[in-house]
């Protein structure tokens, strides 16, 4: 999957070829396919996409509900966000991927790849519900801006990040050679970002 996230995110997944894929991982085309590893190429998209999913979910159960105040849920939110996409260059090229498999996913008839995307929506859904629960806390508790709704702010404040992470991405995968920030940059246009919604 480390070779495909590198491949995919430098070619493009239309343009990227399964050979190249296992080049990368050294290992034979046939190996692929003989040990039943993926079905297809879109098959290894959606797991990678669903992996990374499952994880992202599986950390912040894990390290969020240590977290007394919405705040602090929410910038340990943030923190696992950038250890898995802005963590070294394959992390950025992971978001890269992610971001190429959102049109493909919706054009898949194969059933049982089909089950693979519902999990994909299922364990998306569950994010987007972790969020605004602790947004909606925070707005109760009076620690957040209550004038917008739990589900604008988390748009205004992911749909920033995602933008953001997608700029590097395409630097990192050598289609834009400057994107005018760093990856310090986002970490820190989030966070600043995320402080209008603070009540001081």
């Amino acid at each position: 999957m480390d070779a495909a996230i590198k491949v995919i995110a430098k070619k493009g997944f239309t343009e990227a070829k399964v050979h190249e894929i296992s080049d990368g991982a050294r290992v034979g085309v046939g190996t692929i396919y003989s040990q039943k590893l993926f079905k297809n190429k879109l098959d290894l998209l959606l797991t990678i996409t669903l992996d990374f999913w499952e994880n992202l979910n599986g950390q912040i159960e894990l390290r969020v509900s240590k977290k007394e105040h919405p705040g602090q849920k929410f910038h340990e939110v943030l923190a696992i966000l950038e250890e898995l996409l802005l963590g070294n260059v394959q992390s950025i090229y992971l978001s890269k991927v992610l971001h190429e498999a959102v049109p493909h996913i919706y054009f898949i008839e194969d059933e049982e790849l089909t089950k693979k995307r519902r999990k994909i929506t299922h364990e998306n859904r569950k994010l987007l519900r972790s969020l605004d629960r602790i947004i909606e806390e925070g707005q109760q508790q009076g620690e957040f801006d209550d004038t917008l709704r739990p589900t604008v702010v988390r748009q205004v404040l992911f749909g920033a990040f995602e933008f953001l992470l997608y700029g590097l991405s395409l630097k990192a995968s050598g289609r834009e050679k400057h994107v005018g920030y760093d990856e310090q940059d986002v970490t820190k246009a989030t966070n600043v970002l995320f402080n209008k919604f603070v009540k001081k």
